[in-house]
């Protein structure tokens, strides 16, 4: 169907006239006079004349032609399949991409200005009458602003600004395919970003857009990128006065080829440890340091690479709690509690992380449990319901468990009343014979948290229960006949030892190894986990149990005051990375290390495909979408269509003018 561009155009067609009214105002009309001797030249002239007649009106009809074809090619002709017209109203989402990546320096400026600039090219093709609405996203879509006009529009996208966000393009097109619902014909999706792969990381899947048509418009990216993704711990509780051994990632995305890198650590604001790593292409490489631990309580910190042109990203911010010492509770019959309490915390100069109390089982109650960080039941027959249950409580709330076995031990009670819910398993029939040095098992095979503690002749078992492990849980140590005697709960909060510790059992007790793995094995289940984490533009749901108002305090400078609900409190988004804050009656109560998601560091380009359009920076917008929206543009056609018919005009009238002489 044809329509125009520039309707309001049309009315020039009745040019078209001009050359008639010409024609008969410059006819002239002949007074007949008859005289002799020329009737013979009628009959002669006739057939002459009518071929010159013919002629002038197919001159006539060559120049109402053209003046109309210049009129309709200056209305903008289109030719588009369908009953959409070039006149019908737009309606348009314009979804700009103010992710972190979005603040990476280029030779041309940031590449949020790049979009910036498309998006204004994008609403350069848009009219008075056309609807328009703008639609910032990172990780999620932000206000929509709209609908309204392209000049409103084109003064809004002037004042976007990045965050430090991540980037979900899914729930981007989702917002955008919504307010498109119930449009008029011509509908259009515009997604203005870096167009870096991480953006389609989100599970969900690409909502259904029949009758839209969706635009990419990438700008920047694509470039090698550098960037601190995460620390972890040894998973061992922290003690102040110790060290703690801490592995740094540090990425590389886009890159070739070697390149070092140098990477530091703070504590506090002051710079602690450095080192250097080879990267090798892309990927992730991991960096050791070990920190000196000053003073208890939660000690924030940052890692950092050298900076590059996203410097926003080359910062990992983290929290580590840093105890005085470790509380211990054991519980048992007094030869095995001793032995426990005695290798903990020994008497005499020889410091130890630990310090340990004695209770009898039944005295285990949860006002005794406050403040404990591990229980150690050394050899226990049972528990009464109550004490269970307190025990049961208290490792939900995080605390640690250790399960010593021995020949007191009600195996059956064990099964069915502590591990399902503790520790996921089931114990077997006693196996193997009392202080039988022939008949011993040695250690197989350990898991790799105890690769540095653990050999094969590192002890002998004589007595034990062999554990099957269920569900979550990770076998720690297997002996030669492949039954495992030690495992511990996914969280490493629980563990089990499934050989009793008197002599006759084992002379694990007895040998060098007993202190360091016991020492490891209390210090994971005290390890409180990796603690509260946030990434940008998201929320925090906190377990606090107290009352009254609570203030969060961000690294720029925010400040926003909480009100618990019940037991817990939601923050609001978070929006800088750093270190917030939360503080309640005068002091702070955590820190909560908030940092920019570690996909948003892989800047690479997301690969060709899709049910989209892509428009290069190289082309324009408008060439691209007035062919889509309004059809093929006849206008260069119908003009040069005119310019033949003058020619052909010209030609005709010449011939005209040679017969006619």
């Amino acid at each position: 169907m044809l329509h125009f561009l520039r309707p309001e155009l049309l009315p020039l067609t009745g040019l078209a006239v001009v050359p008639p009214l010409i024609h008969l105002l410059n006819r002239r009309r002949l007074r007949r006079v008859d005289f002799s001797n020329m009737a013979f030249l009628f009959s002669l002239d006739r057939e002459r004349m009518s071929r010159i007649r013919l002629k002038g009106w197919l001159l006539l009809a060559l120049r109402t032609s053209a003046v109309a074809f210049l009129s309709l090619a200056a209305a903008g002709p289109t030719l588009r399949k369908g009953g959409i017209g070039g006149h019908a109203r737009t309606s348009a989402v314009l979804l700009v991409d103010v992710s972190c990546s979005t603040r990476l320096r280029t030779e041309r400026g940031r590449v949020l200005d790049l979009e910036r600039d498309r998006a204004l090219e994008v609403l350069g093709t848009l009219r008075g009458g056309d609807r328009v609405w703008v639609v910032p996203f990172g990780s999620r879509p932000h206000e929509v602003h709209g609908p309204s006009g392209p000049e409103e529009a084109e003064e809004y996208v002037r004042s976007i600004s990045p965050t430090y966000e991540g980037t979900d393009f899914v729930a981007a097109l989702r917002k955008a395919f919504s307010l498109l619902e119930g449009e008029g014909a011509n509908r259009e999706v515009y997604l203005i970003t870096d167009w870096a792969r991480h953006g389609w990381s989100s599970e969900g899947e690409l909502p259904k857009s029949e009758g839209v048509n969706l635009f990419v418009l990438p700008v920047g990216g694509g470039r090698e990128n550098l960037g601190a993704v995460g620390i972890r711990t040894s998973g061992l509780a922290l003690v102040s006065g110790g060290r703690a051994r801490v592995r740094a990632y540090v990425c590389r995305y886009g890159g070739e080829g070697e390149r070092e890198v140098s990477v530091d650590i703070y504590l506090e604001g002051r710079r602690i440890a450095h080192s250097s790593v080879e990267l090798k292409g892309s990927g992730e490489v991991p960096v050791e340091f070990s920190l000196p631990l000053e003073g208890a309580g939660e000690i924030s910190g940052f890692v950092r690479v050298e900076e590059d042109e996203l410097p926003e990203d080359d910062r990992w911010y983290f929290v580590l709690s840093v105890v005085d010492s470790v509380e211990v509770l054991a519980s048992g019959p007094p030869p095995e509690a001793q032995v426990l309490k005695l290798a903990l915390s020994p008497p005499g100069p020889v410091g130890t992380p630990f310090r340990v109390l004695k209770a009898e089982p039944e005295g285990i109650n949860s006002q005794l449990l406050k403040d404990v960080e591990v229980v150690l039941l050394a050899d226990v027959e049972g528990l009464p319901p109550s004490t269970l249950y307190a025990l049961k409580d208290f490792v939900r709330g995080g605390g640690g468990l250790g399960i010593f076995l021995g020949g007191r031990a009600d195996v059956r009670w064990y099964n069915e009343e502590v591990l399902p819910e503790l520790i996921p398993g089931r114990l077997g029939p006693l196996k193997g014979s009392p202080r039988v040095e022939e008949g011993y098992f040695a250690p197989k095979s350990w898991s790799p948290a105890l690769k540095d503690l653990l050999g094969r002749d590192s002890f002998k078992v004589f007595l034990f229960y062999p554990f099957l492990p269920g569900k979550g849980t990770k076998p720690l140590i297997e002996l030669s006949d492949g039954s495992v005697v030690s495992a511990e709960s996914g969280d490493g909060k629980v563990f089990i030892w499934s050989g009793g510790l008197p002599p006759d059992w084992g002379d694990i007790t007895l040998r060098g190894v007993f202190l360091p793995l016991l020492y490891r094995l209390v210090l994971r289940a005290a390890f409180p986990g990796e603690g509260r984490k946030g990434w940008t533009g998201g929320r925090l749901s906190l377990e606090f149990r107290r009352e009254g108002p609570l203030k969060l305090e961000g690294p720029e400078g925010e400040s926003f005051t909480l009100w618990p609900e019940g037991s817990s409190v939601t923050t609001p988004p978070l929006d800088s990375p750093g270190i917030w804050r939360l503080s309640g009656g005068g002091r702070v109560i955590a820190l909560i290390p908030v940092n920019v998601p570690p996909r948003e560091r892989d800047l690479r380009k997301t690969r060709e495909g899709g049910t989209f359009r892509t428009i290069p920076q190289e082309e324009r917008v408008a060439d691209v979408v007035r062919k889509l929206r309004y059809g093929r543009e006849l206008g260069w056609p119908f003009a040069l269509l005119a310019f033949s018919l003058l020619l052909a005009e010209l030609a005709l009238g010449r011939a005209r003018t040679s017969e006619g002489a």
